[in-house]
């Protein structure tokens, strides 16, 4: 009796190789969640343009997705093709879960904490540095003027 396949075949990890990238990709190269703006809070998400297949009514098409695929938002729909909106985390997820990568969302979010937080610390410090430089040049500013008059 054959033993279950632990992974996917390399033919479908090179299929979805690209897709799996390009999520990646997009989780670490988002803007900080908690960085209070609109842009850091909304959800991730990937445009992905899909094949179709017959679908159980006539002349309906519907993507040709793999079996428990998360599903998205449709974008755009012709004949030989359907554009889907995805989130980024439940795809990762799918992935991981499947076995064609061995990362997440959250992984990849909590690869980003370290480096996140050195650059918070640096802007910290040269926050502070510029207070000093902006107090110094308006005390310049204000004998300039003081003088002038």
């Amino acid at each position: 009796m054959p033993r279950k396949q632990l992974r996917p075949s390399i033919k479908l990890r090179k299929k979805f190789q690209p897709l799996i990238e390009l999520c990646r990709n997009k989780v670490l190269t988002s803007p900080s969640q908690t960085s209070g703006t609109d842009i850091g809070d909304k959800i991730i998400t990937v445009c992905v343009k899909w094949g179709v297949k017959e679908g159980a009514r006539p002349h309906y098409t519907v993507p040709d997705l793999p079996q428990d695929f998360p599903t998205g938002v449709v974008v755009e729909r012709s004949d030989d093709s359907i554009v889907i909106r995805h989130n980024v985390v439940a795809l990762l997820k799918w992935f991981k879960a499947r076995a064609y990568c061995n990362y997440d969302a959250a992984d990849l979010f909590s690869m980003r904490l370290p480096v996140l937080m050195r650059l918070a610390k640096l802007e910290l410090k040269l926050d502070r540095m510029l207070e000093g430089v902006d107090a110094d040049l308006q005390q310049e500013l204000k004998k300039d003027i003081d003088s002038d008059e």
